[in-house]
């Protein structure tokens, strides 16, 4: 039982009091699927390419779910025409305000993202200002398409799909850059958004994926009612190797390569379970806005940090599978 978890490793504390409270979205409603594949049970398409190391993901980084994009195109001569069109929007747009000078921009494709053979290599862009006489990164932006749905893998040809898109970079920036993507594809760029079910998933599909990095804790994030004074979020820090010990035994069988919405269910109540018998705290009264363990850091409102780059592709794949059901949802009510 959850209860008997040795709580020397399991510690409890609130934020500070004055800590601004998280912006939360909005909550969306979409189906929830029955189960998910677990992430050591998908395997690369790209077998002779390694994990893809992007250390700017190691930031703060900020999820965009993108709907299909008509007539891109992945050829070097393609890119640079993106790339001057991109680097001349910028420029007027800081001539209006006077604010960083954007000196150029890079398109480029990323191998090792492939999952599916229908995948596309990830689209990689850079953004650059003069510093002295060398180019400074000041935006980053990652394009996804990770094991994508019969249903939008099978596009028109002249559709792309990337349903996830991490930007790394200034909230200025970030805007210039989606209303120019808008513009230019005739696409639609919103925030990609999560729910408390969502960070459910994510926290039970990683709990089965983290066997490196037992040492490194769980932290959990909720949010409190606004009728409660004074204090704005609760943080949980949970031992990994608990949290491991209640996988297994939820899900016994190694050969099992799905976890279920059922599963996730009897995971999260265990952990409700463990935190009302020992500090007698009700957080099944409380909102999960936020989830950290040794893969990454996620928020309800699509803040994300990549805390491990040799599952950049799983976590990303999860995105893209949420992004798709959000797309899917809004372009057929």
């Amino acid at each position: 039982m959850f209860i008997d978890l040795d709580t020397r490793y399991v510690t409890f504390f609130f934020l500070e009091r004055n800590f601004s409270k998280m912006s939360v979205p909005p909550q969306f409603h979409t189906k929830t699927p029955v189960t998910r594949k677990l992430p050591n049970k998908i395997k690369s398409a790209d077998k002779a390419v390694g994990p893809p190391q992007i250390p700017a993901l190691k930031n703060i980084c900020h999820l965009f779910k993108l709907s299909p994009i008509l007539n891109f195109e992945t050829t070097p001569a393609k890119f640079k025409i993106y790339a001057t069109s991109l680097t001349s929007y910028c420029q007027s747009k800081t001539k209006e305000i006077h604010s960083v000078s954007v000196s150029s921009c890079n398109f480029t494709t990323l191998e090792g993202f492939k999952v599916s053979e229908t995948d596309k290599d990830a689209v990689q862009l850079t953004m650059y200002t003069k510093n002295g006489t060398r180019n400074k990164m000041i935006l980053l932006a990652l394009m996804c398409c990770v094991d994508l749905p019969p249903h939008f893998a099978a596009l028109e040809k002249s559709f792309s799909c990337y349903p996830v898109m991490v930007i790394r970079g200034s909230s200025m920036l970030k805007s210039w850059t989606c209303e120019w993507f808008e513009k230019e594809f005739h696409a639609k760029i919103s925030p990609l958004h999560f729910s408390s079910i969502d960070l459910s998933w994510m926290l039970s599909l990683w709990t089965g994926k983290i066997n490196f990095d037992l040492s490194s804790p769980t932290y959990l994030v909720f949010q409190v009612p606004d009728e409660i004074k004074g204090m704005n979020e609760v943080k949980i820090s949970i031992d990994t190797k608990d949290l491991q010990y209640v996988w297994d035994k939820i899900h016994p069988d190694p050969n099992d390569s799905e976890f279920t919405i059922d599963q996730v269910n009897e995971f999260i109540s265990q952990i409700e379970l463990f935190y009302y018998e020992v500090l007698k705290l009700k957080i099944t009264s409380l909102k999960l806005i936020k989830i950290r363990n040794a893969l990454a850091s996620v928020s309800v409102n699509g803040v994300f940090k990549l805390c491990s780059s040799n599952h950049l592709v799983h976590i990303l794949r999860l995105f893209c599978q949420m992004s798709v059901e959000q797309l899917s949802f809004i372009y057929t009510i």
